[in-house]
């Protein structure tokens, strides 16, 4: 008997994590270590999708990335800087070590999406970045490492 499909495969799946094909034919994406590859499925099954709009509010919290199977702050430390060089991921807030006691993680956007706003619920923004209606970075070159110096 055959397997009959629904119109979208991913419903009831809990959502979809995933990287563009044209992304991960960029000699960026190509050059980029086991743990670094990792990171970024991480922080795109964060997103959630354009609907939900929260790209722009990604963390690399240690308090998160422990509960998901890192080991090693030091290797996500290695692994955000490997993300960021090869411009796959942008730091759009910088984290502060504490205000009235209290850290901020710094946030950080996947740069083949547009960046979106982010607001706390009293509607004081999380970053001042205004969002885009294009994604961040638009060319992917396969032959060579766009690396910022």
């Amino acid at each position: 008997m055959a397997h009959k499909y629904t119109k979208d495969i991913w419903t009831g799946s809990g959502g979809f994590a995933g990287i563009p094909r044209k992304v991960m034919k960029s000699a960026d994406y190509k050059s980029l270590s086991g743990n670094s590859v990792k990171l970024l499925l991480e922080l795109s099954s964060q997103f959630k999708g354009r609907k939900a709009a929260n790209n722009g509010d990604l963390t690399c919290a240690w308090s998160v990335l422990s509960q998901r199977g890192f080991n090693s702050k030091a290797t996500v430390q290695r692994s955000k800087s490997e993300l960021l060089k090869r411009h796959l991921i942008e730091e759009v807030r910088k984290g502060i070590a504490g205000i009235d006691g209290r850290r901020v993680c710094s946030l950080y956007a996947l740069t083949w999406q547009p960046l979106d706003e982010q607001f706390y619920p009293d509607g004081t923004p999380k970053h001042n970045k205004p969002s885009t209606n294009i994604p961040l970075r638009s060319s992917w070159p396969e032959g060579e490492i766009t690396c910022k110096k």
